[in-house]
């Protein structure tokens, strides 16, 4: 099969889409049914529904549906029908993740999943959050204006305060180190070496740890805590528990501070 295939054969690249290219694809599929949009608003459905192509399909048809015989679909029709809610989420999470509050981000992530979003999904939309700002960041402290920004990245002109008042809360190195562990995931996940829940689950762990703590842990060190989360033979076993902290239990609660053991909300997100 090899010398078939290196004499036959050739390497191709598949490279995601980018907005234009998106927004061409879309275009196309609206002429299919004699519908529009005008280009504020394809910008304004990209920020909203992401960049997956098999999502941005469904919500481009609900879309149509709902317009019925009317050609134009505007920004009106987008707040009426297609859900913002998982980029709501994840602009709240990493909000979360800035201020270190750990259980409100898996709470956020664990409400996604009863949503039926899946975590591959929910990592993409994470990696653009925080690549959009990232540059948002650069180019704010190169002191361009909000419409340069918006011109320059291709989003919204009303998305991007948001994004500038939320990157002032990390750094630079920060949010670089979260676009490559983001990468890094997404490589583990896609060569198998790795569940999707198991990544996106340890990737919010990471993000939302003290930088003292988070610099401190390695990479065996997190494979373990994995390994131990996700053991439903470790459910209670709180003396070799990694998130034992100590604490009295007089209010119901287990030594980690939790009402419900961590390994057991662990085993079910798997088992769902």
């Amino acid at each position: 099969i090899y010398k078939f295939l290196s004499k036959q054969g050739h390497a191709a690249c598949f490279e995601p889409m980018k907005n234009k290219e998106l927004s061409q694809w879309i275009t196309l599929l609206l002429k299919k049914d004699e519908k529009q949009m005008s280009i504020s608003t394809m910008n304004n459905f990209l920020y909203r529904c992401g960049s997956d192509m098999h999502t941005l399909k469904n919500e481009l048809d609900k879309l149509i549906s709902y317009v019925g015989d009317r050609k134009e679909i505007t920004s009106y029709d987008l707040e009426q029908l297609t859900s913002s809610q998982t980029i709501n989420q994840i602009f709240i999470m990493l909000d979360a993740i800035a201020r270190k509050q750990r259980d409100k981000v898996l709470t956020l992530y664990y409400d996604l999943i009863e949503l039926k979003e899946s975590p591959f999904g929910i990592l993409a939309l994470l990696a653009r959050q925080c690549n959009q700002l990232l540059q948002v960041k650069n180019l704010d402290d190169l002191g361009k204006d909000n419409g340069t920004i918006s011109k320059e990245i291709k989003i919204p002109a009303f998305a991007v305060g948001k994004l500038k008042d939320q990157s002032k809360m990390f750094s630079i190195e920060v949010l670089l180190n979260m676009v490559e562990a983001c990468a890094k995931t997404d490589e583990l996940i896609k060569t198998g070496k790795i569940n999707d829940r198991v990544g996106v689950d340890l990737i919010l762990n990471q993000f939302s740890q003290n930088s003292s703590r988070r610099n401190m842990i390695s990479e065996e060190e997190r494979k373990k805590y994995v390994e131990f989360m996700y053991n439903p033979e470790n459910e209670y076993n709180c003396d070799e528990c990694p998130e034992n902290k100590d604490f009295d239990d007089w209010e119901g609660k287990y030594p980690c501070g939790q009402q419900n053991c961590w390994v057991t909300c662990h085993c079910r997100e798997i088992m769902e």
